[in-house]
């Protein structure tokens, strides 16, 4: 029986290695971090609970930010802390993994984008994960996700303020909206109650944020440029250029 189950390991491909360590990792840092942030916040929700109902409650939180979007506890800026409110959207803008579901950039990508970070603080030329090179395309790809997904989720909380004060609504803090965009950008569904109060016009935007979130931001773009460009790309795909390396 132990040699069946060394033999499965071996066969495990390194993305199922990292969706299932990933996945683990950040179980457990939102679980004890959403205990470490509401217990030293006084008078939050989780700060009337015994130790044993706060592990299972910041255990499910943990889970359904990236996955389903349901909660056990309210959702305010009054019951939860901004440290507990920043790692939840963090949860959430992470997201589950490919293939699945759920929203979100999801796991891989952070883990290529954190692979990408050791190598370049030890010095080295090539990515390398449990002794496998990732390809420069993937790195890339990861960075492009995380960087145009952080764009238009800053782009959405931008139009939600901008409409809140033409519209004369109430005014929701800088959090409560990122928290709102990142929400419906990763198709979560956890609401601080600001859903409701949008005008028309920015309810439209989070449809939207959810639509692009759902489709893939990299996808939609690439079809976009594509389309604008479909003669150009070919003829540019044959023209090499002289590399210069940039001060970063």
């Amino acid at each position: 029986w132990i040699n069946r189950q060394r033999l499965r390991r071996r066969h495990l491909s390194l993305h199922t290695r990292l969706v299932l360590r990933t996945s683990g990792l950040l179980i457990l840092i939102g679980t004890f971090g959403l205990m470490l942030t509401e217990s030293l916040s006084m008078g939050h929700v989780l700060t009337g609970m015994g130790w044993g109902e706060r592990l299972m409650s910041a255990l499910f939180e943990s889970v359904s930010s990236r996955t389903a979007g349901f909660t056990t506890v309210p959702l305010s800026l009054n019951s939860i802390s901004d440290s507990g409110l920043l790692l939840v959207m963090t949860l959430m803008f992470i997201g589950a993994s490919p293939g699945g579901t759920g929203g979100g950039i999801k796991t891989t990508t952070v883990a290529a984008l954190m692979a990408a970070t050791r190598s370049t603080l030890r010095g080295h030329n090539d990515v390398v994960i449990r002794h496998r090179q990732i390809s420069d395309k993937v790195v890339l790809r990861a960075l492009s996700i995380t960087v145009a997904s952080l764009l238009f989720v800053l782009g959405m909380a931008l139009l939600l303020a901008l409409s809140s004060n033409l519209s004369g609504e109430e005014p929701f803090t800088f959090l409560e909206l990122v928290f709102t965009c990142v929400s419906a950008f990763a198709t979560v569904g956890l609401d601080l109650g600001v859903t409701r109060q949008l005008a028309p016009f920015g309810q439209l935007v989070l449809v939207m944020g959810m639509f692009v979130g759902r489709l893939g931001i990299l996808l939609l773009l690439s079809a976009i440029w594509e389309s604008f460009n479909r003669g150009h790309l070919q003829r540019e795909n044959r023209v090499g250029y002289p590399r210069e390396d940039l001060y970063v």
